[in-house]
């Protein structure tokens, strides 16, 4: 690993403070002046990944988080003595594998593979997800069964439809029916979209199709059913999903890289052959080269760009998510690592039990964790409901959907703003807009799923960091051609859930 260039301050210290995490930050955060080659802005899987691999490459680095802690959506925290997850998370067997080789051998990551076992709720019925052809034989409701062979069946026939009728009223509904059909679009897709998005689903855009439904075809879904398919699976770290951003930020700052948490970002000023990045306590950091994970709409506004473009960001909102994670006084809630529930006959979409993701002595051996996923916009009845008024509401709902009384022995409760990217109609107009302005400052990339508005998994979070850095020159300036090959290559990512 090469050695980083020193960051050059205006104005040092020999002062240290301790953030959040317990890493040691830097000597050189009250400076004044801070000169750097690669400026980080937002301490997610991206942010981290880009600021690691500019260190490894010999560039000093900066990164600057408002959060009091490192790891964004993919973050870990505490709760009943267990580390749990903001979600449900996963590692794929997609990521690309010398990024895996970084994380287990770079990073000394402990990395297990779960087979996954989950389960989707569907007309009253428990299937197995990933879908089984037994377990779909067994279970299922018959006529759903006999619907989705027949839509089989149909497949060529609506393909020659959709491609007489392209282009005309295209929409993430129209995708379904046309790839998948009608019965899975009616049960399950179209029901999922509303609750994630609330957003009908013929007014979602077809792009959201491509990047969210992995088999793309009724019979891509049912090739997986086939006896004898590869059993799928997922590497998860023994000491929770957070551990990934935590292991990047504690390498980072030991080989030189300087984080800040707890931060505010003031203002962002490209110009020419530099970016002046303002931050809390009157410091500027000076970098050749930014990298933003921070939504459009902020940069936008930090950078003082048009207020039409500003306005246009307003386009691309985010729905958010309300967690209730339910201490279960229990070693275990149930032998499964996730249930989906696609239908509105509850609140929730997701539950997950973090126990059930790895294997580790560290987890109390007397109680267990549930996180119920409820999808929520800021200000709506759930995202206001108090903490355990929400928590009856859940117990009382997954005794419903048949599952166990989870009888708690405690409720907590997170809000985060910004987790589902909702892809209206017509939202690439506002999107091209941005990328167009974005793409004048010849020193900015920008990555993650909030700075390009994306859906996608930590293993394309990773690999953005990780290119965004291999598009820069020696000088640590920006390869434009490299860059536009990059983000072209982000555009074909499509999400495993």
């Amino acid at each position: 690993m090469a050695t980083p260039r020193e960051p050059t301050t205006a104005c040092a210290s020999s002062a240290t403070e301790r953030n959040p995490i317990g890493l040691v930050v830097s000597p050189i955060v009250p400076a004044e002046v801070v000169h750097v080659d690669v400026a980080v802005l937002g301490a997610g899987p991206a942010g981290l990944a880009a600021a690691w691999y500019a260190v490894r490459r010999g560039f000093s680095a900066v990164v600057v988080e408002r959060a009091p802690r490192v790891g964004g959506l993919a973050g870990s925290l505490v709760v009943g003595g267990q580390s749990v997850d903001l979600g449900s998370h996963r590692l794929h067997p997609s990521i690309a594998p010398d990024i895996l080789t970084d994380l287990r051998d770079g990073l000394g990551l402990d990395l297990q593979w779960r087979t996954r076992n989950g389960r989707i709720r569907l007309h009253g019925r428990w299937l197995g997800f990933p879908l089984r052809s037994l377990d779909l034989l067994r279970h299922a409701d018959r006529r759903l069964a006999l619907e989705v062979v027949r839509d089989a069946a149909w497949a060529p026939v609506r393909a020659r439809r959709r491609r007489r009728a392209r282009g005309e009223g295209d929409s993430f509904a129209t995708q379904v029916e046309a790839r998948l059909g009608p019965a899975l679009a009616r049960s399950f897709y179209g029901p999922y979209a509303q609750k994630l998005w609330a957003v009908p689903p013929h007014r979602l855009s077809a792009e959201l199709f491509r990047r969210r439904v992995s088999a793309g075809s009724v019979s891509g879904i049912l090739r997986r059913l086939l006896p004898g398919a590869h059993p799928s699976g997922f590497w998860y770290p023994s000491a929770g999903f957070g551990a990934i951003s935590d292991a990047l930020a504690g390498d980072l700052e030991r080989h030189g890289g300087v984080l800040l948490t707890g931060t505010e970002i003031e203002s962002v000023r490209p110009n020419p052959h530099r970016v002046e990045v303002d931050v809390g306590g009157g410091r500027t950091i000076v970098a050749r080269t930014v990298v933003s994970t921070v939504p459009s709409r902020d940069l936008l506004a930090l950078t003082g760009s048009p207020a039409g473009l500003i306005e246009a960001a307003r386009g691309l909102p985010f729905r958010g998510a309300v967690l209730v994670y339910v201490v279960v006084p229990l070693p275990r809630y149930s032998p499964f690592d996730a249930h989906y529930f696609p239908e509105p006959s509850t609140i929730v979409s997701r539950l997950s039990e973090s126990k059930n993701y790895r294997t580790t002595g560290a987890d109390p051996a007397d109680r267990t964790v549930l996180c119920a996923e409820i999808p929520s916009t800021v200000g709506d009845p759930v995202w206001s409901a108090a903490d355990d008024a929400l928590g009856r509401r859940v117990c009382r709902e997954l005794v419903e959907q048949g599952l166990p009384d989870p009888t708690p022995a405690s409720v907590h409760v997170e809000r985060r703003s910004h987790v589902y990217p909702v892809y209206r109609l017509g939202f690439e107009v506002e999107q091209t807009l941005i990328d167009t302005h974005v793409a004048q400052w010849p020193n900015v990339a920008v990555i993650g799923r909030q700075g390009l508005f994306v859906h996608d998994n930590t293993h394309h979070a990773l690999l953005m960091g990780r290119t965004a850095v291999d598009s820069l020159d020696d000088e640590a300036r920006l390869d434009h051609e490299r860059w536009a090959a990059a983000r072209r290559a982000f555009a074909a990512h499509v999400v495993e859930d």
